[in-house]
């Protein structure tokens, strides 16, 4: 279908750019995929750059369909925790070490399944002295992507929810901090898909602020949390530059939200009803 004879018509093109355009504003990029062929694509055939087009496209909702599928395996993880003991005490709530690793397993075990290989690694350090660190770091050598991990319970709020955002503006600091630092802590890294991943949990009854933790889980179910809360709006206003405010509201997040009130084995109706894991991906511009 790469036939170097077969051109576009002005027609043909005219509606193809439409096309490209409409699916460009749903990606909420700002310039039309059209306009990054090389000269060469240009001059293919329609049905040849067509076929790129929806592989490109494809390629892009199969990661929102394995993020998903990750988020389910992860929450099998806790059910199955669950259905032995009860892991806190009192209502202490849980360790937010346990979404990192829960989360990590769930990728490393879908991974295994389709025969790739990752590694991951807690409390990646790095800065000043390695005094900070992320939560986690996966490292997928047969996808070629790296995911940057960060955990927050969001039981004290809106200190969490302050807590958070910095830890995005953490994460998109990681091409920086790496490259700081030395380039062969992650060998070739250069080449691999960096995504971004925030987890968190939270709990809608028996808990301090129950109606704003209901608005957050909405939020996430809505899928425009960072967009719509009035406490990241506050903050934003409050402490962010014009670009950061503007890198903070253009992130492409991908959100998912996973409940227990479908798991007929646990015996506990706080987690039944009340207990939500919480989780958003973005891919790093480079």
């Amino acid at each position: 279908c790469f036939s170097s004879s077969a051109f576009f018509s002005s027609s043909s093109r005219k509606r193809f750019i439409a096309v490209l355009l409409v699916y460009s504003s749903t990606r909420h990029s700002v310039i039309p995929f059209y306009f990054k062929l090389p000269l060469y694509l240009k001059k293919c055939s329609l049905s040849g750059i067509l076929l790129i087009f929806y592989k490109e496209a494809w390629m892009k909702f199969m990661d929102k369909t394995f993020f998903d599928k990750v988020c389910v395996e992860y929450k099998y993880n806790y059910e199955k925790i669950f259905e032995q003991m009860y892991p806190a005490k009192n209502s202490t709530g849980f360790t937010e070490r346990n979404l990192s690793v829960n989360f990590s397993k769930a990728y490393e075990t879908l991974i295994v399944q389709d025969n790739q290989n990752c590694i991951t690694w807690y409390e990646f350090q790095f800065g000043n002295k390695n005094r900070e660190h992320y939560d986690a770091v996966i490292v997928n050598t047969t996808k070629k992507e790296i995911l940057i991990i960060e955990a927050k319970r969001y039981n004290d709020l809106p200190r969490k929810i302050y807590s958070m955002i910095k830890d995005i503006f953490r994460i998109n600091n990681f091409l920086t901090e790496i490259r700081n630092e030395n380039f062969h802590r992650i060998p070739d890294f250069t080449i691999y898909k960096i995504y971004g991943v925030v987890l968190a949990d939270i709990w809608t009854a028996e808990t301090s602020s129950p109606k704003l933790k209901e608005l957050i889980k909405e939020q996430y179910a809505s899928r425009n949390f960072i967009k719509t809360n009035r406490h990241i709006k506050d903050y934003a206003n409050r402490n962010l530059n014009d670009k950061d405010k503007f890198d903070l509201n253009n992130l492409e997040i991908t959100y998912n939200m996973q409940g227990f009130d479908d798991c007929a084995n646990l015996n506990y109706p706080i987690i039944c009803n009340h207990y939500f894991l919480l989780s958003m991906y973005w891919e790093l511009k480079i």
